[in-house]
This record gives C-alpha cells, sequence and structure tokens, in this order.
C-alpha cells in the first residue's frame, strides 16, 4: 500500500530535516493547539506534531500534500467518508492480541476477522474515492484509488473475498459449549467434562413470561452469564481447555487449512494509511472551519528554497482565533503582511507591551510550519520558501544552569544559532538580552543583526530597545549582505485618552510614544488607582485625612510647626 504523505521511497523519514534539533521551537511558536485542532480525539497527536515539525523541503511532496488538502476541502463528503473508516484501519494497524496470539484454534477465528475487515475496509475506501471521482484531483489519492483496486482484484483477494462466507459459516457452527460436572457428596465440583459443542449460544435466565410460556428454551441459563476477563478466567494450561481444543480443531481444521493459502496477505500496511488520514482529513476540517468564522486561508507557492522568500498578505494567528472561538469570543483578529526579501530580510521589530509583537512573530515561524506541511496558510496570499531550520530565542522561565546566569544562557543560544543557521533558516528572536542592561544589550544587539545580515537568512528581532531599531539603516553600512535590515513597529494610535494599540505590525520607525503608561492604568497601577485601592482596603489614609495631615505640618510665622 502506498504512502499518502511521503513517496514510496521515502516512506518513514518523517523528521529527516529536524533531526538533531531541539523541538523546544514547537513551543515557542505555540504550534499545539493547532496540533489539537487537527487531531480532535487525540490518537495521533504525536504522528500529527512530527509531520509538522518535519519542515519538509522537497517541493514535490509539499505539493502532493496540497493537492490532497484541497480535494478534501471542496469534497466534505469524501472527508466524512474516509473519517468513517478511520476505526477499522486503526484495528488493522495494530497487532493481534494475546488471545489471539496463542498457538492452536484460538488464533483462527480473530485471524478471520481481521481479514474480513481488511476486505470490507478496503471495498469502502475503494467507493468512497469512486464516488468522488468525477471531482477528484489530487494525484496521490487517485493512485490511492488505483491501489485499492488493484488490490481487491488480485487473485489473492478475490480468492479470499470468496472463500470468508464459507470461512465464517465454519466458525459459526461452535457457539457454545455444553459441559458436565460432577458433584461428591458434599455437592462441591469434583470433575467435569465436555458433553457438546453447539451453534447456538447461551444466554441468561428467562424472564417470568417467557418461563410460563414455554419451557424450550435449553439455551436459556438459570442464573445472569458470567462475563470472563480476558484471558484470565480460564488457563489454557487447564485439561478442559485443552479438551475443548481438540473438540474445536474438528470444526477449524477446514478453516486452518484455507487461511494457510492467505498466510501472505497482510493487513498492517492498509491500516498505517490512517495517521495520515487523521492528519489530512483533520486539516481540511480545521480549514472549512476557520474559514466559515470568516477567516482567509491561502495556499502557499512554493518558491525556490534559494529564493529565501517570505511573502504573507494579511496573515493571522491561528492559534488565537483557535482559542477566542473555544471561549466564545470570536471577535476578530487584527491581520498583518509579512516581507522577507531581497530588499530586507532581516527585520527589527519594537513597539508597546501588549501590541502584538509576540503574536506576530509566532504567526510568521506557524506559515512556514503550516506551509512545509503541505497545508494552507493564514492569510489571502503567500510565497514561501522552505527553511531547513526555524531557530527560536524566546522569554522562559528562571532555570538558569548551573555556573550560568540568564545572560550566559542567552549568550550560548544565540552562539548556537550562528554555528547551525544556513542562508536558508527562519531566526526569530523575542525579546532577547533583557537580562543585561540597555546599553549592553544595544551593543550585543548590534552585533547580531550585522551577523543575520552577513548570513544572509531570514530574521526577526523583536526588541523593546527604540535605539538598537532606529539604526537599521546605519547597520547596513556595517558589513555587507545580500539583503538589507529594516525596522518593524506594533503601530500605535493615539487618542485623547492616550495611546491604543492596533495589534498590526507594519514597516516604520519606532514612533517614540510609550504604551506602558495606558498599559499600567489597565491593571490600577497610575498613583490615583494605587491610593484608591489601599484607601478601599483602609491601609492608607483617606483623601480628607491626607489634607488635614497637610493642614497640621503649615509651619506658624515663628517657624514652629502647628
Amino acid at each position: 500500500m502506498i504512502s499518502l504523505l511521503w513517496p514510496h521511497e521515502r516512506l518513514g523519514e518523517a523528521g529527516v530535516a529536524t533531526r538533531g534539533m531541539s523541538s523546544l521551537w514547537l513551543h515557542d511558536l505555540d504550534v499545539e493547539p493547532v496540533v489539537q485542532a487537527i487531531d480532535r480525539r487525540g490518537q495521533r497527536a504525536g504522528f500529527v506534531r512530527a509531520v509538522l515539525a518535519e519542515l519538509c523541503l522537497d517541493a514535490a511532496v509539499i505539493a502532493i500534500r496540497q493537492d490532497m488538502v484541497d480535494d478534501l476541502v471542496a469534497l466534505p463528503d469524501l472527508s466524512d467518508a474516509l473519517e468513517g473508516l478511520l476505526p477499522a484501519l486503526n484495528t488493522l494497524a495494530q497487532p493481534l492480541p494475546r488471545w489471539a496470539a496463542e498457538a492452536g484454534v484460538f488464533r483462527l477465528a480473530p485471524r478471520v476477522a481481521e481479514l474480513e475487515l481488511f476486505v470490507n475496509t478496503a471495498r469502502a475506501l475503494l467507493a468512497a474515492l469512486e464516488a468522488a471521482r468525477p471531482t477528484l484531483r489530487a494525484a496521490r489519492l487517485l493512485d490511492l484509488q488505483t491501489a485499492l483496486a488493484t488490490l481487491l482484484a488480485s487473485d489473492d483477494v478475490r480468492a479470499l473475498a470468496t472463500a470468508l462466507p464459507t470461512l465464517r459459516a465454519q466458525l459459526d457452527q461452535a457457539g457454545s459449549v455444553t459441559l458436565g460436572v460432577n458433584l461428591d457428596d458434599s455437592l462441591r465440583p469434583e470433575s467435569a467434562t465436555i458433553v457438546a459443542i453447539s451453534r447456538e449460544r447461551f444466554r441468561g435466565p428467562r424472564t417470568l413470561l417467557g418461563r410460563l410460556l414455554s419451557n424450550a428454551a435449553p439455551e436459556a441459563g438459570l442464573f445472569p452469564l458470567r462475563q470472563a476477563a480476558e484471558r484470565h478466567a480460564f488457563s489454557t494450561g487447564h485439561q478442559l481447555f485443552k479438551d475443548l481444543e481438540s473438540l474445536l480443531d474438528g470444526v477449524t481444521q477446514p478453516v486452518a487449512s484455507a487461511l494457510e493459502r492467505f498466510r501472505t496477505v497482510h493487513v498492517q500496511p492498509l491500516g498505517m494509511l490512517e495517521p495520515e488520514l487523521i492528519f489530512l482529513i483533520g486539516a481540511a476540517r480545521l480549514v472549512r472551519d476557520v474559514r466559515a468564522a470568516g477567516y482567509a486561508f491561502a495556499r502557499p507557492v512554493i518558491a525556490p528554497a534559494a529564493e529565501r522568500v517570505t511573502l504573507l498578505t494579511a496573515t493571522y494567528s491561528l492559534p488565537l482565533v483557535l482559542r477566542l472561538r473555544a471561549s466564545g469570543r470570536d471577535s476578530g483578529v487584527v491581520p498583518s503582511d509579512v516581507r522577507l526579501d531581497d530588499a530586507t530580510r532581516v527585520w527589527t521589530l519594537s513597539g508597546p507591551n501588549r501590541g502584538g509583537k509576540t503574536t506576530y512573530t509566532r504567526a510568521l515561524g506557524l506559515a512556514h510550519v503550516l506551509a512545509q506541511a503541505g497545508l494552507p496558510v493564514p492569510g489571502s496570499e503567500a510565497r514561501i520558501s522552505p527553511t531547513d531550520r526555524i531557530a527560536t530565542l524566546f522569554p522562559a522561565a528562571e532555570q538558569a544552569s548551573v555556573g550560568m546566569g540568564r545572560l550566559d544562557e542567552e549568550a550560548a543560544a544565540l552562539a548556537t544559532i550562528f554555528a547551525q543557521a544556513t542562508s536558508q533558516s527562519l531566526v526569530l528572536l523575542n525579546e532577547p538580552l533583557t537580562s543585561t542592561s540597555p546599553e549592553d544589550a544595544r551593543l550585543i544587539g548590534r552585533d547580531v543583526l550585522c551577523g543575520l545580515r552577513a548570513l544572509g537568512c531570514r530574521a526577526l528581532f523583536v526588541t523593546h530597545l527604540h535605539d538598537l531599531a532606529r539604526e537599521a539603516d546605519a547597520l547596513n553600512t556595517r558589513v555587507a549582505g545580500a539583503s538589507g535590515i529594516g525596522s518593524l513597529v506594533a503601530e500605535v494610535a493615539e487618542r485623547a485618552d492616550g495611546a491604543q494599540a492596533t495589534f498590526r505590525v507594519v514597516p516604520g520607525q519606532p514612533q517614540g510614544q510609550s504604551y506602558a503608561a495606558a498599559v499600567a492604568q489597565h491593571h490600577g497601577l497610575h498613583l490615583a488607582q494605587i491610593m484608591d485601592t489601599l484607601q478601599r482596603r483602609r491601609v492608607a489614609p483617606s483623601s480628607s485625612q491626607q489634607a488635614d495631615g497637610q493642614h497640621a505640618r503649615v509651619k506658624p510665622a515663628d517657624g514652629n510647626e502647628a
């Protein structure tokens, strides 16, 4: 069976592009809400996470996935039909239970059930794809349809499909066993033997009405049926169990002989489609749902990696949208554009706290993750060159290593980035160097920005240092590079009651207006607000008491305090 996400020769190589890399960047980019949205039931979250983290560099593979997602978005009936087959595929992907792994006749019934599920699931998959055939465009889904048709038309599977009803009928002859139990003088079980094997299954006790109307129900018990726990109720080493196996051997021998012909029929390759379909179906559902809420998704144009371009029109934070929708506060998310190209690949981003800088940074990184996984990206238009690595440095809780302070760790992380990143990498630095003085941070920041320009990678350097952001043009003359350093700002609108963040990120110089006063006011940190809080708690003098105190300290003409 074919793989949907990778060409056959690359099957099983998920994550090849991220070997040796830390997974911390996935946390920094807030990828987990997207993983959960794709895999709603949490069955294959690890697989979904691995595909997103892979950062596929092969434009042909990315296009294969894009085509499949496009079809599943456009054909919800096909998506629903495939989703309905996921439980069966999951069962086929699992090894047989331990009971079925026992030698002898007790392996036969699970094997027959497995083969029945295999044939029925393959037929249902083929039927779902054939029903969508008039509008199905994705080459990989068409390849799957061809592979399924070829499989079901093969001599072995056709013979299997013909034989299965007979095999099932043969097994159904053994529905129950009648035991004869001898009692001793104390009415305790003394010995037992198998009396008969019957097609009918025993039931619990009949109702009162049933007992009054008829006595012809020998399969009805006198007491409720006692359910056997998985293989613990009956030991396979018990002599009765061995006797039963011997008796059943006569019933199942034709089944065993027939199954010998189908030893080479392997069902697990069909089951291996399950995680890939979960990824594709979940992604298509996510796109449909978010579009229905009024947000744009675009199929990105995959540019050559050497072009090192990232162009996003009206992009936004997908995790933020998902959280707002989950909380019922779908009030709209402000979009912004991203432009990393030959003119400017390295940007500083400055602006007010809570102005959207971190959200913008994450949206840029997540756009690459989605695009390289073969999925649509948030926004109305996108053109992206695949990146070989996403290197991040985000603020973290205090956890300095022994002998290292916070600045040491940040410096070591930055040094690692320069030791590993290439011109095709994406570097996202969110408020680095905050653990040192502004002047020292500015000096180190200059060198980091110049190093990123010299490397030629795409980079975003979020900073609270407005002076550093204003130096972008001057830094372009300090070191040679294939593209320039530019300045972005989180936009602020001036209002009568103070500055207000718009949450849009645009090219420009730092505006010089601090949004800190608005943040302080929001949290009640203006002096008047602080005093009001303290007075309401009665831990500070009231306004009238303060006024009385002021009068009490007025000095009379003789210079002594009153």
